[in-house]
């Protein structure tokens, strides 16, 4: 049995360290529990591959809400090519995907077999959510959302020509990126790519104005505002949680390492972001604007 079968087999889905240190991170993070949260429009959450009690949690509170859509922004499971864990992240999200879509981004533990460097499985995600490639897009009422494939760090055209001919033909009120590896974040550890994404994505994304950019990777919280786009790092689905570095943060950014989703609100002109823990309680401090259109 693998060390994630073994913790999900506990039963809380966490060691007792591991379910101690998100206690504590949840009760430090000034939530609201037992407050009855307002609807949201779309819910955002990434990083779900290790703790399925955490994961449950989560989607059962999403769906409790009536998004319109949830997003996953990656690393769905841990060993793509075991057939089980496609199925475990199915079931989960069935409550979900029961009311609403369900839309996910490819994240590099959906791709490539941690035990086995070099082993490529991207043909399965293909599969298993029945898309072309690895990178599409969905219209969501006056949201279109553009999720895509960060893996190469946007190294190669086609993928950016395509995103830039699709969001300029574009007419809906709110365009969002939707990828997991994110071009700024605060965990050292998981910044491989974050030079590529900031060189090949972010100056497209900035030219062509986007509403925001939601990301995975960093299994924490993190908003950040560069060169007019917001970008939402939503790491906290289930996964063992990142060490931020408070250094690497600019003016206005919000960060925290705790389990969450994020909730997104249009409030007449505005479109706002408020963050949740898995028990659906909200962390008021958390709250962050996306755009604003008259």
């Amino acid at each position: 049995m693998t060390e994630r079968r073994r913790r999900t087999a506990r039963g809380p889905g966490l060691t007792r360290r591991e379910f101690g240190l998100a206690g504590v991170a949840i009760a430090v993070a000034g939530c609201t529990p037992g407050a009855a949260p307002p609807p949201v429009d779309l819910a955002v959450y990434g990083d779900c591959r290790q703790y399925v009690k955490i994961h449950r949690k989560i989607c059962n509170h999403i769906a409790s809400r009536n998004p319109k859509a949830t997003i996953v922004a990656g690393d769905l499971v841990d060993h793509p090519t075991v057939q089980a864990e496609w199925q475990e992240f199915h079931e989960v999200t069935k409550v979900i995907r029961d009311k609403s879509p369900l839309i996910c981004a490819v994240g590099n533990h959906d791709v490539y077999q941690v035990e086995k460097p070099g082993v490529a499985a991207g043909s399965i995600f293909v599969r298993e959510f029945k898309l072309e490639r690895t990178w599409y897009d969905r219209v969501i009422g006056d949201f279109h959302l553009f999720v895509l494939d960060s893996l190469t760090g946007f190294k190669e055209p086609e993928q950016l020509r395509w995103l830039e001919k699709a969001a300029g033909e574009s007419r809906s009120k709110h365009r969002f990126a939707v990828f997991h590896h994110p071009p700024f974040n605060l965990d050292r550890r998981k910044a491989e790519l974050m030079p590529a994404v900031q060189a090949n994505l972010h100056p497209l994304l900035a030219k062509m104005n986007f509403c925001a950019a939601f990301c995975g990777h960093e299994h924490a919280f993190y908003y950040t505002r560069r060169d007019g786009v917001p970008y939402v790092v939503t790491g906290g689905g289930g996964s063992s949680l990142a060490t931020q570095d408070p250094a690497l943060r600019v003016a206005g950014d919000l960060s925290r390492s705790f389990f969450h989703y994020v909730g997104v609100t249009v409030a007449g002109p505005r479109v706002e972001g408020r963050v949740y823990t898995p028990d659906g309680g909200e962390v008021p401090d958390l709250a962050f604007p996306l755009c604003h259109h008259a």
